[in-house]
């Protein structure tokens, strides 16, 4: 039977585990992904909650990120 020489298959083989490392890299960030995507989900609803809470407070008003200051609307 005809093989390919030695350093050709140790070149094939090193390819070839090169692309399996991409993939299973490529999998970790998909799931890293999905993760995040649940954990945003999960803020804009605490968000909700928080901002409805505020709004029964100080009613439907914007408020300053960064000084807590009121803006009323006319």
């Amino acid at each position: 039977m005809n093989k390919i020489k030695e350093d050709e298959l140790i070149e094939l083989n090193s390819l070839v585990k090169e692309k399996e490392q991409i993939f299973l890299s490529i999998g970790n960030i998909e799931t890293k992904k999905h993760i995040l995507l649940h954990d945003i989900v999960d803020v804009d609803r605490r968000l909700s909650v928080f901002s409805s809470e505020l709004k029964s407070v100080y009613g439907d008003n914007d408020i300053n990120l960064k000084t807590g200051e009121i803006y009323e609307w006319d």
